[in-house]
């Protein structure tokens, strides 16, 4: 993928359990947003920065989840690419033995390791492996678009590759 030979976590699901029992089992619960994508924010006159959630749900009741992973939504969103790809602002071949993909860059990328510093008490190297997760999970999201179900999926299998 990419040029990158990458382990399927499907195929080798037993070290793909054991990365993720290591990295991820010593979550602890709190409130959380659970979409940190900067689709989902509003900038005031101030430059205050406002997670917002589209959908209307925001507030009314309380979501409870691992802060890693707001923040791992946060990196898909500004390294990820994911609002690029969401507009299927993306390129795929798929052919025999490789795959090749780009996702436009939505051009927030130079502002990711300036966040990540700014991450208190959270590993970037557990936000790296969520963010594989998600880009693997989002393959059943987009079930009506085959090139967007392919290439969450080659995403995530190969970011994950890293850590399995």
């Amino acid at each position: 993928i990419n040029t990158k030979h990458c382990k399927n976590p499907i195929v080798f699901k037993d070290e793909f359990r054991k990365s993720f029992e290591e990295k991820l089992l010593d979550t602890i619960f709190c409130p959380i947003h659970g979409d940190c994508t900067l689709t989902n924010t509003m900038v005031d006159k101030n430059n205050n920065i406002y997670f917002i959630d589209a959908r209307g749900y925001f507030g009314s009741q309380i979501v409870l989840g691992d802060i890693r992973y707001d923040w791992a939504k946060l990196y898909y969103s500004m390294q990820g690419n994911f609002d690029r790809f969401n507009v299927k602002d993306f390129r795929l071949k798929i052919s025999d033995n490789e795959v090749s993909f780009e996702i436009k860059s939505n051009g927030w990328e130079h502002l990711t390791q300036k966040v990540l510093k700014n991450m208190k008490n959270c590993n970037v190297e557990d936000i790296k492996f969520i963010h594989a997760i998600i880009w693997l999970s989002l393959a059943s999201h987009c079930w009506e678009d085959y090139d967007s179900m392919c290439l969450a999926f080659y995403n995530g299998v190969h970011l994950v590759s890293e850590f399995v």
